[in-house]
């Protein structure tokens, strides 16, 4: 098994890394070996892998590119295909369509969502199918709310892209149909103001999202129609009560069956653990101290069902095996400004 991370690199993010990361990973996640890099690369800092795993992709925090790399096989190390440019600026965000043809980003700067094809051939990119802009009313926030500000675009099973918008409070809905947007069956659902919805969680068979609220560190669960649009249901705190310091929600996961869900917290430095009912409803079951500062990316792996966390401000990626009522450490990594990790099995 083999696990890539990336990182941010620049001295505006006060960044530390150099490039992607390839570690080598023992079955049972308790041996990290350093295997190659891929470097320099400037903020790559959110991956995607294909699901024929030969194929890695990545966008570059704050600037205007994506990048296609190829996996050798047996060591797991990245080939450069080619980069195009996203159309936008600050792409954070980026998730396949369901055929795999097509790779939809995030532009989180330049409030757009762009469509990018895949060459099926090579596995390098093609130039930009659309770019839909988001010209929705911004929240109250008057730093964090300035304009539109999409911040992820996964795909759901239903076959709608949902895009929260920390900008304006709102989470859109897209289909993409041959490569172009639809735009008129497009539907946005209205989330608490100044509520900053950030990232989506989807549950693995029920019609439930969870969404993540980065600035009043809140989660919400919605239900999912038949048609495709979104209903809140509830919306409760990530942070633990006593907890009353600066704090934003960052990152969010599910476990594979869809028994607990984890969003984790950027100033109470933790990730807080849910578990879900029958009806796909949360209920705070405990907190985890992340191991470190600022753990921006978290992630279920689908091998064992651990929780691994990137905790980009201390420098290192922390690992835990999770029961019903506790989590035990296993493994902690020293890698620089870690912002994303994805695995290949």
């Amino acid at each position: 098994m083999f696990a890539y991370v990336g990182c941010r690199t620049t001295k505006r993010r006060n960044a530390r890394g150099t490039g992607i990361q390839v570690f080598k990973v023992s079955d049972d996640f308790k041996n990290w070996t350093k295997a190659s890099a891929f470097e320099p690369l400037e903020n790559p800092s959110y991956l995607l892998i294909n699901k024929r795993q030969d194929r890695l992709y990545c966008i570059h925090g704050d600037r205007s590119e994506i990048s296609a790399f190829s996996i050798d096989p047996f060591y797991g190390s990245l080939h450069f295909i080619n980069q195009v440019s996203t159309g936008g600026a600050n792409p954070v965000h980026l998730a396949f369509n369901a055929d795999e043809t097509h790779i939809v980003i995030s532009n989180h700067i330049s409030s757009s969502v762009a469509a990018v094809e895949i060459d099926t051939s090579t596995g390098g990119l093609l130039p930009r199918t659309d770019l839909f802009e988001i010209l929705d009313k911004p929240g109250p926030h008057k730093t964090e709310q300035p304009f539109p500000k999409p911040h992820a675009n996964p795909l759901h099973r239903n076959g709608w892209f949902y895009i929260p918008d920390k900008g304006t409070d709102k989470i859109l809905g897209l289909q993409l149909k041959d490569g172009v947007f639809c735009r008129h069956s497009q539907h946005s659902t209205e989330l608490r103001e100044g509520s900053g919805p950030r990232h989506l969680a989807y549950h693995p068979h029920l019609s439930v999202i969870y969404c993540v609220n980065e600035l009043d560190s809140t989660v919400t669960t919605l239900k999912v129609s038949e048609n495709g649009t979104l209903s809140p249901v509830s919306t409760q705190s990530t942070v633990r009560d006593s907890f009353t310091e600066f704090n934003r929600a960052a990152g969010i996961t599910i476990n594979c069956t869809g028994s607990r869900l984890f969003v984790s917290n950027r100033g109470e430095d933790s990730v807080s653990v849910f578990n879900i009912n029958a009806q796909g409803l949360l209920s705070f079951a405990y907190s985890i101290a992340s191991g470190g500062q600022t753990p921006r990316f978290i992630d279920v792996d689908t091998f064992m069902g651990h929780l691994h966390i990137a905790n980009e401000d201390s420098d290192n990626i922390t690992t835990f095996k999770v029961s019903e009522d506790h989590a035990e450490p296993i493994h902690t990594l020293p890698t620089a400004s870690p912002v994303c990790i994805v695995f290949k099995y």
